[in-house]
C-alpha cells in the first residue's frame, strides 16, 4: 500500500520538493488557486483619498477617524484610481467631528459588508469629503483610514 499525504502546490512545478518535470509525477484533477489573499490599506494621515486596490475586489472592513472639528464623509468608490471632484460614491458614511478630547470614529465590518465583502468590479477607492453625495477633498492631516479587502 502506498501512503498518501496532502501536498500544497505553490508554484505549479514543484510538489513537496519533487520536480514535476524530471520525476514524471502526474497530477489528476484540476488545480485551482486558493482563497484570495486578504489585503489592507492605511493612509496614516498622509492622504485625503486614494486607491486601496486598482483591480476588482471585495471590501470587507473600514475604520476611519476624523480629527477635524467639522462633519466629514467617508466615501467609497468603484474606481481603479483615487476619486476626483465631483465623483459620486457607491457608499458614504458620515464621520462625526472631533469632540473636545475624542475624535469621531467609524468602524464598518461584516455587519454591513457580510463575510464575503462587498464586490467592486473596477477597484476599491476611498475619499474623505466635505460634501454629502459627491467627493470634495477634505484635509489629509485630519483623517486616518484603514480598509480590509480581498
Amino acid at each position: 500500500m502506498i501512503a498518501q499525504e496532502a501536498v500544497c502546490i505553490t508554484d505549479g512545478t514543484t510538489v513537496a520538493g519533487v520536480d514535476v518535470a524530471t520525476q514524471g509525477l502526474k497530477i489528476a484533477g484540476t488545480i485551482t488557486a486558493g482563497p484570495p489573499v486578504p489585503g489592507t490599506f492605511s493612509n496614516n494621515l498622509a492622504a485625503v483619498s486614494g486607491n486601496a486596490k486598482a483591480t476588482a475586489g471585495n471590501l470587507k472592513s473600514i475604520c476611519a477617524v476624523n480629527r477635524n472639528a467639522a462633519l466629514r464623509y467617508l466615501q467609497v468608490f468603484n474606481l481603479a484610481a483615487g476619486p476626483v471632484n465631483p465623483n459620486v460614491p457607491v457608499f458614504q458614511w458620515p464621520l462625526a467631528p472631533q469632540g473636545s478630547t475624542v475624535p469621531g470614529m467609524l468602524i464598518v465590518g461584516t455587519d454591513f459588508f457580510t463575510d464575503g465583502g462587498m464586490a467592486f468590479a473596477t477597484g476599491i477607492a476611498w475619499g474623505i469629503s466635505t460634501t454629502n453625495g459627491t467627493y470634495t477633498a477634505a484635509t489629509a492631516a485630519d483623517h486616518d483610514v484603514s480598509l480590509g479587502y480581498t
